[in-house]
């Protein structure tokens, strides 16, 4: 087995940076009832399905340029570099 990846915190990637300042601009008046009124589509839009997995994502928070932050986050944090070495049976986790 191989050591551990390194992984970048979260909080300090351009992906965070952005986040944060689309839910400043437009975060803090989102409106849940209201997405759903004007995106009749929405349950469909935010919802995802893998093998044994269903995440419904549109009861949150969230809209398209909050999931592409987030995405984009994951790739800066290197979240498939380290989903690669847990499926080939390397070190994700030291402690």
């Amino acid at each position: 087995m191989s050591a551990p990846l390194a992984s970048l915190r979260c909080d300090r990637t351009q992906a965070w940076a952005a986040l944060k300042g689309h839910y400043e601009a437009h975060g803090r008046e989102f409106d849940l009832r209201e997405a759903f009124a004007r995106d009749p589509g929405r349950c469909a839009r935010f919802s995802f399905e893998a093998p044994e997995v269903y995440a419904d994502l549109s009861k949150n928070l969230v809209d398209v340029a909050s999931l592409h932050f987030l995405l984009d986050m994951a790739h800066e944090c290197g979240l498939p570099a380290q989903r690669d070495a847990m499926l080939r049976g390397d070190t994700v986790n030291a402690t």
